[in-house]
């Protein structure tokens, strides 16, 4: 599903800089992740940085496009579904 939801944002049109990747890092860690303990990660991962920051604009973009394509009401009765 991601694949065809990263399709679609390419079709929109969306795209994210780094800034917005790093902006959604720092909110995600509460802003406490630190140079090192990011690093830290990365190397765990085996990724450059440049690995993980597309993996997770990839990621960003299909999830925008998600929220763009599908009705909100519909997405709150899935999570209702689920619980």
């Amino acid at each position: 599903m991601s694949f065809i939801l990263r399709h679609e944002a390419d079709q929109m049109g969306i795209g994210l800089s780094d800034k917005a990747v790093n902006d959604f890092i720092m909110q995600v860690t509460d802003r406490k992740l630190s140079k090192v303990q990011f690093k830290e990660i990365r190397t765990k991962m085996r990724l450059s940085e440049t690995e993980l920051y597309d993996i997770l604009r990839e990621n960003l973009r299909a999830n925008l496009a998600f929220q763009m394509l599908v009705p909100r009401e519909y997405t709150t009765q899935i999570g209702r579904a689920h619980v």
